[in-house]
């Protein structure tokens, strides 16, 4: 077991003694606030240049996200089967899947603009 009964106890001492130390008044304010006022710029401006370098990288992974997506477009466009024997039918149809499982009835609105905006955007 990771965490045994000593480390716990030793935590909730250590946590404890901290949390007095840092409550004791000076003046008319916790000593926590007197150090919370004089780290709390340089936090903010931590926090901010963290904040930058993350928006920065998320950047950078978009655009080979991007660059990535047209690699795989072009790739794909000429991999259209050509037809066999002359009969178009043959490479309509899936393998395993009989002539005619799918009616054009039992597509929903949604999915029939859907299967047009696919075919309009192959042209």
């Amino acid at each position: 077991m990771f965490f045994s009964i000593k480390f716990l106890f030793k935590f909730l001492i250590y946590f404890s003694i901290s949390y007095i130390i840092l409550s004791v008044p000076i003046g008319d304010r916790p000593l926590f606030y007197y150090i919370h006022t004089s780290v709390e710029p340089h936090i903010r401006d931590f926090l901010i240049k963290g904040a930058k370098d993350i928006s920065r990288s998320e950047q950078s992974d978009m655009g080979s996200v991007k660059a990535s997506s047209e690699v795989a477009k072009k790739f794909f466009s000429n991999t259209l089967p050509e037809e066999i024997d002359g009969d178009p039918q043959i490479n309509q149809q899936p393998k395993g899947s009989p002539v005619g499982e799918h009616d054009d009835e039992s597509y929903t609105i949604e999915e029939r603009q859907f299967l047009k905006k696919i075919l309009d955007e192959k042209k």
